[in-house]
């Protein structure tokens, strides 16, 4: 949770009790919905970029794209400073395949609508794909 001085404690169980409540209602076409469900996910793990790519994901879906782009972007940003923090050495095989698919994920999203930062998320994805 974030308080007044930007500071946050990360409770991935709450987190991921929006993430699921999301999941469902986004099966149910409850786009909207769910995307407030993963704002509130955001609130218990801001560093997660899953959270961001599903959420610029299913607003490129219902067509708001600057809301879009805002979300695939800040995703590409939490992937790119945890790769220039640690490198990928810490990371499963597992975990390289999810950051890979997100970018391109967000990638698509920026290019779709025109974002400068395509390209250079986009040639993340494949490098740390390889």
């Amino acid at each position: 949770m974030i308080d007044q001085n930007n500071n946050y404690t990360i409770d991935k169980a709450k987190a991921y009790e929006h993430q699921q409540a999301a999941r469902n209602l986004f099966k149910k076409n409850k786009i909207l919905e769910g995307i407030e469900e993963l704002k509130k996910a955001i609130r218990y793990d801001p560093v997660c970029p899953n959270h961001f790519c599903n959420i610029g994901y299913y607003y490129m879906e219902i067509n708001q794209g600057k809301e879009a782009v805002i979300y695939a972007r800040r995703c590409y940003e939490l992937i790119d400073e945890a790769i220039k923090a640690t490198g990928l050495q810490d990371k499963t095989q597992r975990q390289i395949k999810d950051f890979s698919n997100m970018l391109a994920t967000a990638g698509s999203i920026m290019e779709y609508y025109g974002d400068p930062n395509a390209r250079r998320c986009l040639e993340t994805a494949v490098s740390i794909k390889s």
